[in-house]
């Protein structure tokens, strides 16, 4: 537990504010009438940037529930460098299988320096979905994701396509029977009920992933079978399809990007994201 300190601070530019509280000479919050306000960084009382507490008290005068001002963003990135390997190991499925060499022709990318490494997905190699991740969410949260890609327009085979089920598999398999230790824990048959109820044996699943990847696009057979894709379960493992979605590589022989911006989370629930790709040839 963290020991403060209450001062009494005077302040040029806001007056006169008491039981400002400190852990040694860092500078945390000022109190207020409605509950307190605290710096934004690490630059203490001077700093110009502040969030806002509200606290709601019973009768008695005790803190029941804050409302704070406070945005936070947690970031993630998919480098698939080497050097960051222990980090995103940790941090995303299916990282090691895919990862390879930069493939010749491909675009300079000032994304990450150095690039020498992608994710390379393609049927041949039973390397169909690439790097993924899930998150634990909730409500009223704003997701930003995106990936780059890269194909040229002469090398892709699209192949036959892939059975749903197994589809259904292979993403149980990377979200959560593989990993020691998934969004469901590391005990064996919990591992299998989340699998089954979430991807396995979920017709609502099945039917949104039939439609999307094989009619994502008008001119599907002049692209190869790759794509981003976010699955959204509330709590009960309910599918929800509005907040879900696939989109397609679009542009050959350049550097492409897939993205979604604020994407809203009607409820608490679970977020499932990662890249694919079903062509013969990547």
């Amino acid at each position: 537990m963290k020991s403060f300190e209450a001062r009494c601070v005077y302040y040029l530019l806001i007056g006169k504010y008491c039981a400002a509280g400190y852990e040694g000479d860092d500078f945390q919050f000022i109190n207020t009438e409605e509950g307190r306000a605290r710096p934004m960084g690490t630059s203490g009382i001077n700093n110009q940037e502040y969030v806002y507490d509200y606290f709601l008290k019973d009768h008695l005068g005790n803190i029941r529930v804050i409302l704070s001002s406070e945005v936070t963003r947690e970031r993630y990135f998919a480098t698939m460098e080497n050097q960051n390997a222990s980090v995103e190991e940790q941090t995303f499925e299916n990282i090691p299988e895919t990862r390879d060499d930069l493939p010749f022709g491909y675009p300079v990318d000032s994304t990450y320096s150095p690039n020498q490494k992608v994710s390379v997905l393609n049927k041949v190699d039973n390397k169909t979905i690439g790097h993924a991740k899930v998150l634990e969410v909730k409500q009223g949260m704003k997701l930003d994701f995106d990936t780059k890609y890269f194909f040229t327009g002469n090398s892709f085979v699209l192949g036959s396509t892939t059975p749903i089920n197994d589809i259904l598999s292979q993403l149980a398999n990377v979200f959560i029977l593989s990993p020691a230790s998934s969004i469901a824990g590391d005990e064996l048959a919990k591992k299998q009920q989340w699998a089954q109820q979430t991807f396995i044996n979920n017709s609502d699943v099945s039917t949104f992933l039939s439609s999307s990847l094989s009619n994502s696009d008008p001119d599907f057979l002049n692209k190869p079978k790759a794509f981003l894709v976010w699955i959204f379960f509330d709590k009960s493992f309910k599918f929800i399809p509005d907040a879900s979605g696939v989109k397609q590589v679009f542009n050959a022989d350049q550097l492409g990007e897939l993205a979604v911006l604020d994407q809203d989370i009607p409820e608490n629930g679970y977020f499932y994201i990662y890249v694919s790709n079903e062509s013969e040839k990547e």
